[in-house]
């Protein structure tokens, strides 16, 4: 009866996730010299929509249509986050472990995959759609999902794992993954709206204002929670996606700085921020 329910369940994540991945949403708006200004009654709404340098915001938050053949990174984490349950969920199946562990982490990891879809289509970070940098070839697809799937490790270890999780590594798991969603998507938030409303510079409030990365630093502490879960010392293959992601973040932490670095406040933000 589980097995049934589950694998009816393993379905329906495999059609939903379908279709989302494939959802085309409507164009979204171009804001350009020309665009006509915001109507805001409210005196401090119109405070935090200025944009910056006067005038109107002119930074496009759009994904720009790709040429036939090339694909970008940010479809590429579309699709490949929208397996994420399902897969979970498959291992779960294949080794018939259906205990507290196995069900948080693919609790964890397929909601962190649906949260992701659904960003993707309101916060998105442009860059990941129209920076040329993140658009290539079926060599870009192969690299990206080759890289991406070493995350498959959590819930494959955890699925292995029949050892039930202790209340204290659960609370611990479940408060570093609140904490770290909260911060990743928060931030990617706030950078995509202030940039929609507020044009192109440094971002340093809110969010920005202690922590130069704090999405990244919010990821550090849900693939942590998935550590803890799936069990630190069941294999050393629990550190190969954590190893992937810190390399990568560090290569992406440096092309930020060399980015963000034109800015003139840049050296005096960076000296008040961690991470």
């Amino acid at each position: 009866m589980i097995k049934t329910s589950f694998l009816i369940l393993l379905l329906l994540t495999l059609v939903v996730s379908g279709a989302a991945v494939s959802f085309k949403p409507k164009s979204t708006v171009t804001y350009t010299k020309d665009t006509p200004p915001i109507k805001i009654d409210d005196v401090y709404c119109n405070s935090l929509l200025k944009p910056r340098g006067g005038g109107q915001p002119t930074t496009t938050m759009e994904k720009l249509p790709l040429p036939k053949g090339t694909y970008s990174t940010g479809k590429i984490l579309e699709i490949h986050k929208g397996t994420w349950l399902p897969v979970a969920l498959a291992f779960m199946y294949r080794f018939n472990n259906y205990n507290y562990r196995s069900c948080l982490m693919t609790s964890l990891f397929g909601g962190y995959g649906i949260n992701w879809i659904l960003k993707s289509y309101t916060f998105f970070d442009k860059n990941f759609y129209n920076n040329d940098a993140c658009r290539g070839g079926i060599g870009l697809v192969m690299l990206n999902w080759a890289i991406l799937s070493t995350y498959y490790i959590y819930p494959y270890l955890a699925a292995k794992n029949t050892k039930d999780i202790k209340p204290l590594e659960m609370l611990v798991a479940v408060l570093l993954y609140s904490l770290g969603t909260f911060l990743h998507y928060g931030a990617d938030a706030q950078k995509h709206y202030t940039l929609k409303f507020r044009g192109s510079g440094l971002i340093t409030d809110d969010f920005f204002a202690k922590i130069r990365s704090p999405s990244y630093f919010g990821e550090h502490l849900i693939f942590l929670a998935y550590t803890i879960v799936a069990g630190i010392k069941v294999s050393r293959l629990i550190w190969i996606p954590t190893l992937c992601y810190l390399n990568g973040m560090i290569m992406l932490g440096k092309q930020k700085g060399d980015s963000l670095s034109r800015y003139p406040e840049y050296e005096d933000w960076k000296k008040k921020t961690w991470f």
